[in-house]
């Protein structure tokens, strides 16, 4: 399973610098970590690159499947996600990374584990230290139908190999927040007890 995260305007690309989502719907935005309400970003909206010194197209690139993106009616244009290309002038098109819409996730079943490591080690290799806000990420399991969290699972998390929570219990269908900068590679494993229904 392949755990993938929103984009919005301003979140860095793979490249480094400057680089930066440019464009995000005024009519839909999703709060970060620090607070700040930015507009999520779709596929066709424009991207900085700063090693190129161009404004490219963000197009897809993740390897998520197209049923999960979500539809904007009024820019006829699918979400983006972390892991979607920038279309600049460089021979390799940098890959966004998200961070600022870490809240809003998509597990992909049908995509192998390997395609969501890129997001993990996109983002530990981020330069976040140049900013001063101090990123948390967790996990939240919620019905796919209703949005509702989805309680009582089982759960384990690991980073970098290392157990952090072991067979706890989500509460509000939610594990605890960690520092981003001390833990960038969290690992998540949920699971029911007794008869699944």
């Amino acid at each position: 399973m392949a755990v993938y995260y929103a984009v919005v305007e301003g979140d860095p690309l793979d490249n480094g610098g400057d680089s930066h989502v440019m464009e995000g719907a005024r009519h839909s935005t999703i709060e970060g970590p620090d607070g700040c309400s930015r507009g999520q970003t779709h596929l066709g909206q424009k991207a900085w690159c700063a090693v190129c010194q161009s404004v490219g197209v963000i197009a897809a690139g993740s390897g998520i499947s197209d049923y999960l993106r979500g539809w904007d009616g009024r820019l006829n244009a699918m979400e983006a996600v972390g892991g979607d290309i920038v279309l600049c002038k460089c021979e390799q098109p940098p890959r966004i990374m998200s961070v600022y819409a870490r809240c809003c996730e998509y597990m992909d079943a049908s995509t192998s584990s390997t395609a969501c490591s890129f997001a993990s080690n996109a983002l530990a290799s981020a330069t976040l230290a140049e900013s001063q806000e101090e990123l948390e990420h967790y996990f939240e399991m919620v019905d796919g139908k209703t949005g509702a969290p989805i309680e009582g699972m089982t759960y384990k998390l690991t980073s970098n190999g290392q157990s952090l929570v072991r067979d706890s219990t989500l509460a509000g269908g939610q594990t605890p927040a960690f520092s981003f900068n001390e833990h960038p590679n969290l690992t998540f494993v949920a699971w029911c007890q007794g008869d699944v229904r």
